[in-house]
């Protein structure tokens, strides 16, 4: 036997034992989490039941990420409805998730809260770079909610939520090995007080990849290391503190395209990508829970490093945003009235190998937003939430996007759901001042896309509640759409307009 089969043998048999360790540990200690499956975390500006909200909302649970076993979070949003998930090539090459048609970078991502879209490149994340390990809850929101989160949010928004501490002591492990020389490793430990808690998670993955060119057997392979960690602490009933932290470390070699062709071909390139995802909260609740105030801060910060052959530097892109917020809710009667301000900055730095070369750019940009929300449980059975925000831009003119939600439960087995919406999607710093020399040139004068939608679904339950009849349409229009036509004389070269609109419609 050889040594890399002994290795297989080795990684197969510590899968084996590891999920076995992961069952018995499930089965020995149940946290108390059934509250957090029956509300929506995400789909308005406090947690709401699944049955008040009037968006269309799918949800991914700890059950089902277990019970698939898969590396990658997005191979696990494959079965969401309206999601298409589109990677260009194997294992870390990059993974683009839609929601209903719409763009990529018009799909807001947050990470317990924190908006992990990549300041860099085109505000949206990498799903080949999201290990599932540690991952409890998924939520999407389907629908326009620039109304709760502003810009990038035409789409929808994709809520990832890692595992809160739990009460005692929790742990597991697993390990697994395959073909294509790939290895994943993970653990989770949590464990607390009634007072305070906390969570570490570590998530590694490794493959020696496959060549996705025609010509040449050059493969090209991917490795990631993710670390999170949650701390939270109860000082008193009424304040609620937490911190939470994420590092993602990922290095991915990744093959040419040709530009005039867009075939792919083999090249010996690499990426080396770091990211860390931050944010530290207070809560406070007073009168009997009537008034809820949050604080917050968030830091998203990314490094994408770009190697040539032989490992020659070939430019580098580095992105933070940084984001403030306040939260005012008071409840009355039926009816929660909440106020909110955030501050976002964003900075943007591109370097080239040559230092004169003009791809070298710096450049930053900051907005200042106000949201007011009302969910009222204005009759038995019936619920409504309405959201308008109203965003100050620095480069941009200011925008106030809006969201009206509908639930009327009709019946133990039946409800109906409606929302209509407005949204807005920034243009990006590599948009505006990015830089190819004879492929792309940035253009300053663009402005945010603008869109509009609604939705409207029935939701009817037989058969004792195992199966659910749930038809649903939607319509989405979007203007002032961004566009990339080749430019004259010789049309090989790119920037981006605004030029006409997209409509995407659906029955299912």
């Amino acid at each position: 036997m050889s040594v890399a089969e002994t290795i297989l043998g080795v990684k197969a048999l510590l899968g084996c034992v590891c999920g076995s360790i992961l069952c018995a540990g499930a089965a020995s200690a149940q946290s108390a989490r059934e509250d957090l499956e029956e509300m929506i975390i995400t789909g308005a500006r406090e947690p709401l039941s699944a049955t008040q909200l009037g968006a269309s909302v799918s949800v991914i649970d700890q059950a089902r990420i277990e019970a698939r076993q898969s590396p990658i979070l997005s191979d696990l949003l494959r079965d969401v409805a309206g999601l298409s998930v589109s990677p260009t090539g194997p294992l870390g090459n990059q993974v683009q998730i839609r929601i209903r048609g719409a763009e990529g970078n018009q799909t807001l991502v947050l990470i317990d809260g924190i908006e992990a879209t990549d300041p860099v490149g085109n505000f949206e994340l990498n799903f080949a770079d999201v290990l599932s390990t540690g991952i409890e809850l998924v939520e999407v929101i389907k629908g326009a909610q620039s109304a709760l989160y502003g810009s990038e949010a035409i789409g929808g928004v994709i809520s990832i939520l890692t595992r809160d501490p739990a009460e005692g002591f929790e742990w597991e492990a697993l390990g697994e090995g395959g073909s294509f020389g790939t290895a994943r490793f993970g653990t989770t430990v949590s464990g607390g007080t009634k007072r305070m808690g906390g969570t570490f998670s570590a998530g590694y993955l490794e493959s020696d990849g496959i060549s996705a060119s025609p010509s040449g057997d050059e493969k090209d392979g991917y490795e990631n290391l993710t670390l999170s960690g949650k701390l939270r602490a109860n000082p008193f009933d009424a304040l609620r503190l937490g911190v939470t932290a994420r590092y993602v470390s990922a290095t991915s070699e990744f093959d040419a395209q040709d530009f005039f062709t867009g075939q792919v071909v083999d090249a010996d390139l690499e990426r080396e990508f770091a990211a860390f995802y931050g944010r530290a909260d207070a809560a406070l609740t007073l009168f009997d829970d009537d008034w809820r105030q949050q604080v917050w801060v968030t830091l998203t910060d990314t490094d994408s490093d770009n190697f040539g052959a032989g490992g020659s530097f070939t430019n580098s892109f580095e992105g933070e945003r940084l984001k403030f917020g306040y939260q005012s809710t008071v409840h009355y009667a039926a009816s929660d009235f909440t106020l909110a301000v955030e501050h976002e900055e964003l900075d943007f730095k591109a370097i080239n190998a040559d230092a004169q070369d003009p791809s070298n750019q710096k450049a930053n940009d900051d907005q200042t937003s106000f949201i007011g929300e009302v969910r009222s449980d204005f009759a038995p059975g019936w619920f409504l939430t309405l959201g308008v925000r109203h965003d100050m831009n620095d480069r941009f003119d200011d925008a106030t996007t809006w969201r009206a939600t509908g639930s009327i439960i009709l019946s133990q087995a039946t409800r109906l759901h409606g929302s209509y919406g407005t949204g807005v999607s920034d243009p990006t710093f590599f948009d505006r001042f990015g830089f190819f020399p004879g492929q792309f040139i940035g253009n300053d004068t663009l402005t945010p896309e603008k869109a509009r939608g609604w939705d409207l679904g029935v939701e009817y339950a037989f058969w004792m509640g195992r199966l659910c009849w749930m038809p649903h349409g939607f319509r989405r229009i979007c203007a002032m759409k961004l566009s990339a036509p080749l430019m004259p004389p010789l049309f090989c070269r790119r920037w981006k307009i605004n030029w006409g609109k997209a409509t995407a419609k659906e029955w299912s």
